[in-house]
């Protein structure tokens, strides 16, 4: 992606003042990035009460009933990240939890959750579908005290956030000492974003995403917030993966999984069993030669 167009603004991330580059502009909208930092950033910031009448009245409906058991099944790419770093269940701590359904299956495989979520109706979801605390409003209106979690998650949250830093702050205050944050957020300098105007479109998802962080520059703001990244890495280019799969499948039954983004050959987010573990295996060399659209960091918080 070619940028271009320098323009003075200080950065959020970094405070500098050197001009910043036109990284793209949606109709109406206008993104910049840091030429000290990388930071790409929405111009014009909302505020939090934008936000919330934004998150209530148009980003989920009226109806809006949650995802539903069917989708956790998807779920199976973060739940990697927790076999791997947790011998058993603990606090899970979700912020941004929409309907509340990864929140549901983090309890039925034991751990205590809570979520906060933004919206009115997606909490009610949750709470109506699953009986699962759930407080409406921000991470620092609920208080919950020190050290209260064990795992705080925030899948592709932060870029919705102005002011990102605070709240990671915040979590890393409730975090326990030996806990993880764990952060899932739009990668806006992978193969699909570069090749694919409709892939770039959506992972900027304007209005939605205020910022967009490169992993540089999405662990500068970790380290900044006081943590210590212990991870970070990339999905495989969905381009690639799409490839494959109109390739090998050529069945009318297997085309159909494909057009409903199930593949059946190479599935990204693998599940259990041998020849999971073996496309596991294929992802993790992949990763890092053709990212994909998302960045997926695991974080500890250092000791003051």
């Amino acid at each position: 992606m070619k940028e271009t167009h320098s323009e003075q603004q200080i950065c959020y991330l970094c405070k500098s003042d050197v001009p910043t580059l036109s990284f793209y502009s949606p109709s109406g909208g206008d993104f910049r990035t840091c030429r000290a930092c990388g930071l790409i950033a929405m111009k014009t910031l909302p505020s939090v009460a934008e936000l919330s009448r934004h998150y209530n009245k148009h980003y989920y409906a009226e109806n809006y009933k949650g995802r539903g058991r069917e989708h956790f099944k998807d779920f199976a790419y973060r739940l990697r990240f927790f076999n791997r770093y947790f011998k058993s269940p603990g606090r899970f701590l979700e912020v941004g939890a929409a309907g509340g359904d990864f929140l549901q299956l983090m309890k039925e495989r034991g751990w205590q959750v809570h979520g906060v979520e933004l919206s009115e109706h997606a909490v009610r979801a949750g709470e109506k579908n699953y009986a699962l605390p759930m407080f409406c409003g921000t991470l620092e209106e609920v208080r919950f005290p020190d050290a209260a979690f064990d795992a705080v998650a925030f899948y592709h949250v932060i870029e919705h956030l102005p002011d990102p830093r605070s709240v990671l702050r915040e979590a890393r205050r409730i975090l326990a000492p030996d806990g993880y944050l764990l952060v899932e957020v739009p990668n806006p300098k992978g193969l699909d974003a570069r090749f694919s105007r409709k892939l770039l479109e959506s992972i900027i998802d304007y209005p939605n995403h205020l910022h967009l962080f490169p992993k540089r520059t999405l662990e500068r703001l970790l380290t900044d917030s006081g943590f210590k990244v212990i991870r970070i890495e990339a999905s495989v280019s969905f381009m690639l993966v799409h490839f494959v799969n109109q390739f090998f499948l050529r069945h009318r039954g297997q085309e159909e999984a494909v057009r409903s983004h199930k593949p059946l050959l190479f599935k990204v987010y693998p599940h259990t069993g041998l020849f999971s573990r073996m496309k596991e295996v294929v992802a993790d060399f992949l990763r890092p030669i053709v990212p994909g659209m998302t960045l997926t960091v695991v974080a500890q918080k250092e000791s003051s």
